[in-house]
């Protein structure tokens, strides 16, 4: 019994890290929620991979306390946006209608 657990958390953890990744993503829109420091922003993919709010979205939010890891975040979403390069990006939980995600990365 104790091993049947211990199989049923290990494939449990492997299908959630297999599955908290997004790839090449196509980015159609990017805002800042307001104008203090440090604020969060939200991007738009042409792809609805998440069901937050129970509704199929692709609308995904970034926060860091950190300004410069902030910072960085939102300029990599708008020069996916504005040169169509691709997005990367690990889920972390829904805000509303939105997926919170960090580790944001992209290509082309």
């Amino acid at each position: 019994m104790k091993n049947l657990i211990y199989l049923f958390f290990l494939l449990n953890t492997c299908t959630t890290m297999a599955a908290d990744r997004i790839n090449n993503q196509t980015i159609i829109a990017v805002y800042q929620l307001d104008d203090e420091e440090g604020a969060g922003f939200d991007f738009f993919s042409s792809e609805k991979l998440h069901k937050c709010d129970k509704e199929p979205s692709g609308r995904y939010r970034s926060y860091s306390n950190n300004a410069d890891v902030a910072a960085r975040n939102f300029e990599l979403a708008l020069m996916a946006f504005e040169q169509k390069g691709r997005l990367s990006f690990r889920l972390l939980s829904c805000e509303g209608k939105a997926m919170l995600v960090d580790q944001i990365g992209i290509q082309k």
